[in-house]
């Protein structure tokens, strides 16, 4: 069976949106991937979509997930679909951009990278209608906000668009809801870490404590979130500790100590020396950077 990639030129020329450009489209279809009905399809970008009206079955990995009404569905770049079957009244609200864009999204706003990092994740959650109607109006704006011509704080409004989504969806547990059932015991380790990321308890800095917290070697550890996300330890644990710096530093209320020791770090020479290694600039710098 050949295999089709569906990127955000596809997803563009297809014609089935309120918005595009070369990074994100706001989605009113899934056309696009209906196109291929023979072909196995690479999703080379993040989808995030609502079923409005109809409904849909699609195949990835072998699993089957059945979208009805109101059901919203995310998946995150280099999944494969294998079939897919909708129904002729299938209406959707979503958005389709590109891997990078959604890394800009995820490392510069607050969502969750640790999250986005299992890059071969899928899932399934049903909203109740007022919830379906906030999601909608999100979507909306941000396709409203993105159409507009530039503007000195358009970026930043974005950005912003898309934290307030992410933590509605937090809010709703929306990733408790996965249909996935994660059965091996390398997506369970990885699952268990997640938690921890983004768990209020003390905060850890290294793989070390990280591993001993779940009671496995480094090396294994390793190896695991090397296996599951195609992203090391170290580079998970010191995005996500990057971000919660990043929101902190914004707060002029709280003085570098105190950043540092909220963080869990020994001191705040120590803090500035790991600022330093991961942005290149002292925590002060980076303050008035952004």
């Amino acid at each position: 069976m050949l295999m089709k990639t569906i990127n955000i030129s596809k997803v563009s020329d297809n014609r089935d949106y309120t918005f595009c450009n070369d990074e994100i489209v706001i989605v009113d279809s899934m056309q696009v991937i209906a196109d291929f009905p023979d072909k196995e399809l690479l999703i080379d970008g993040f989808l995030f979509m609502m079923i409005k009206r109809g409904h849909a079955t699609i195949i990835i990995d072998n699993r089957k997930y059945n979208l009805n009404e109101g059901s919203v569905f995310v998946c995150n770049p280099n999944n494969v679909v294998e079939g897919l079957m909708m129904s002729i009244d299938l209406q959707v609200t979503g958005l389709f951009c590109t891997a990078r864009y959604a890394d800009w999204i995820m490392k510069d706003s607050d969502l969750d990278f640790a999250r986005y990092a299992l890059m071969r994740s899928h899932s399934v959650a049903t909203p109740t209608p007022g919830q379906q109607n906030m999601i909608t109006s999100y979507i909306n704006t941000i396709g409203k906000l993105l159409a507009q011509d530039d503007s000195e704080h358009k970026s930043r409004a974005i950005l912003l668009l898309f934290h307030s989504l992410g933590l509605y969806m937090k809010d709703l547990s929306y990733m408790r809801t996965s249909s996935v059932v994660h059965s091996t015991s390398a997506e369970l380790i990885m699952c268990r870490f997640l938690e921890m990321l983004n768990s209020d308890g003390d905060k850890v800095d290294n793989v070390n404590g990280y591993a001993k917290r779940l009671h496995i070697t480094p090396k294994y550890f390793s190896s695991v979130c090397k296996q599951v996300s195609g992203c090391t330890a170290g580079e998970i644990v010191n995005e996500h500790l990057l971000r919660e710096v990043k929101m902190l530093l914004r707060q002029h209320s709280l003085s570098i100590k105190q950043i540092a020791s909220r963080m869990g770090f020994r001191n705040a020479s120590h803090f500035g020396t790991w600022v330093r290694r991961n942005t290149g600039l002292s925590p002060q710098a980076l303050r008035n950077a952004m």
